[in-house]
C-alpha cells in the first residue's frame, strides 16, 4: 500500500486482488479495526507527528475504541458487506482528507484506490513512512495487497480506466472537478458520493458573549481560531461569514482581537506577498461593487466586512487567508438561508440545540448539513454532507 507516483493502469488494476473475495469483508472486519489501531498508537507516538494537530486527531479518530463505538451505536444488528472497489478522487488544499476518505471506506468492507493530492504536505510524509512499516506485518499481508495510493497529474484516461473498474467511486472537489469526472462511464451498479464545493458560517449569540468572562471569551476565540485557520479557511467546514444575534457589545470587539491576535502570533497562518495582494484585491472589488457592505474594518490579519443583508447566494462571499463577513439580526427565525443549497456546516455557541431543531423544522433549508458548536467544524464522523457513509457504500445482505 505504498504511495505510488506513477503506475501503469493495467499494471495497477493487477496490483490489486480485485477478484479476491477475501479482500472484501464484513464491515469493521476485526483486522480492519487491529490495522487502524496500530496505525493510530504509531502516529501518537511518533514525535514529528505531534507538530500537527490534523494528524493526531485523525489518529485519535481511527483508534479502536472509537471504531468500535461507530459500529455498536448505528449499525450493530445488519449484515452489511463491502461492495467492492472504491477510488477516491481526493482534494488538493487539505492534508488527510484522503486519510479519512479511504478509512471509511475501508471499515466499509471495500478494497480501495485513492489518488492523493501531489502537494507535499509534510504530515502526509510522515503518514506514508507510519502506513509502510506498519505494513510489515504479516498479519497485513492482504491488507497491503488489496488497497492502494497513488499520485498522478489530472489524466483523463487513468482517471476514466480507473472510474470504469470500481463498484464506489468518491470525489472531494470543485464543481469542475465533480463535472467532469461525471463524463467518465459507471459501471451500472456504482455508488457515486459527491463532496463538491460547500460554504460554511458560524452563528453567535451576542446576548451570551456579553456575560462570558475573558477567560471563556479566549477559549471560543480559539475554538473559532482553529475552525477557521487550521485549513486557512480552505476546507469546507471553515466559517467565512459569521451570523451575529444581538447588539454589537465590548466583549465583540474583544473577540475580534483576540483572534487578531492569534492570527498574527502563529507561525502556520504566514501569507505571501500574493496572498496579501489578492486579499486587499478581493476588499477593494467587494467595497466597489456590493451594495450590501456597510461597514468593513482592516486589522494586521483580518479583513470583515459587515453586511445590512444576506445575499441570495452567500457562497460567492469567500475568500480565505482570514478574511470574514459579518451580518447581525436579532433572532434565528430572521435567517433566510433555506435557499442556499451550498451551505454545508453551521457553527454555533450561546444557542441550544432545540432552538436549532425548530429552525430547521421551520425552514426546511436545502443546505445545511451540519450543525455544531464552535471549535468542532472540522471533526470528520462516518456522517458526512447528508450521507451514511458506512451504509452508502456497504451492502445490507438481507436475512429472513
Amino acid at each position: 500500500m505504498q504511495l505510488t507516483k506513477y503506475l501503469k493502469v493495467k499494471k495497477l488494476a493487477g496490483a490489486l486482488n480485485l477478484n479476491n473475495s477475501q479482500a472484501v469483508s464484513e464491515i469493521f472486519d476485526k483486522t480492519k479495526c487491529d490495522f487502524l489501531e496500530d496505525l493510530s498508537k504509531k502516529i501518537i507516538n511518533d514525535k514529528n507527528s505531534k507538530k500537527f494537530g490534523d494528524l493526531i486527531a485523525f489518529a485519535f479518530w481511527i483508534r479502536k475504541k472509537n471504531i468500535f463505538s461507530i459500529k455498536k451505536k448505528n449499525y450493530n444488528n445488519e449484515i452489511r458487506t463491502g461492495r467492492g472497489l472504491t477510488f477516491h478522487i481526493t482534494p488538493s488544499n487539505v492534508a488527510l482528507n484522503f486519510a479519512y476518505s479511504f478509512v471509511v471506506s475501508f471499515i466499509s468492507g471495500n478494497t480501495n484506490i485513492v489518488r492523493v493530492s501531489n502537494r507535499d504536505f509534510e504530515q502526509n510524509k510522515i503518514f506514508f513512512k507510519i502506513l509502510n512499516n506498519i505494513l510489515k506485518k504479516k498479519k497485513y499481508l492482504l491488507i497491503k495487497k488489496s488497497n492502494i495510493f497513488i499520485q498522478y497529474k489530472y489524466d483523463n484516461l487513468i482517471s476514466e480506466k480507473l472510474s470504469s473498474m470500481c463498484d464506489n467511486r468518491i470525489i472531494w472537489g470543485s464543481d469542475k472537478t465533480i463535472n467532469q469526472m461525471r463524463k467518465f462511464n459507471l459501471k451500472p451498479s456504482c455508488m457515486e458520493v459527491l463532496f463538491p464545493d460547500k460554504y460554511s458560517l458560524s452563528i453567535i449569540n451576542l446576548n451570551n458573549i456579553k456575560k462570558t468572562n475573558d477567560k471563556k471569551l479566549r477559549e471560543i476565540a480559539f475554538k473559532f481560531f482553529n475552525d477557521s485557520f487550521l485549513f486557512n479557511q480552505n476546507s469546507c467546514t471553515s466559517p467565512h461569514l459569521i451570523i451575529w444575534l444581538g447588539k454589537s457589545n465590548s466583549n465583540y470587539f474583544k473577540f475580534w482581537n483576540i483572534l487578531d491576535s492569534l492570527a498574527s502570533n502563529n507561525k502556520n497562518f504566514y501569507l505571501t506577498d500574493k496572498n496579501v495582494y489578492d486579499k486587499f484585491d478581493k476588499f477593494c472589488q467587494i467595497s466597489a461593487k456590493n451594495n450590501n457592505v456597510s461597514a468593513s474594518k482592516i486589522t494586521s490579519k483580518l479583513y470583515r466586512m459587515i453586511l445590512s443583508k444576506l445575499p441570495k447566494d452567500i457562497s460567492n462571499l469567500r475568500h480565505g487567508d482570514g478574511y470574514f463577513f459579518e451580518f447581525f439580526t436579532n433572532k434565528l427565525e430572521n435567517i433566510k438561508l433555506n435557499l442556499n443549497a451550498k451551505i454545508q456546516t453551521v457553527t454555533y455557541f450561546g444557542l441550544k440545540k432545540i432552538e436549532f431543531k425548530k429552525f430547521i423544522r421551520s425552514k426546511k433549508p436545502i443546505g445545511i448539513n451540519r450543525i455544531v458548536p464552535v471549535g468542532r467544524a472540522s471533526e470528520f464522523n462516518e456522517f458526512w454532507d447528508g450521507y451514511d457513509l458506512v451504509r452508502v457504500l456497504s451492502k445490507k445482505i438481507e436475512l429472513r
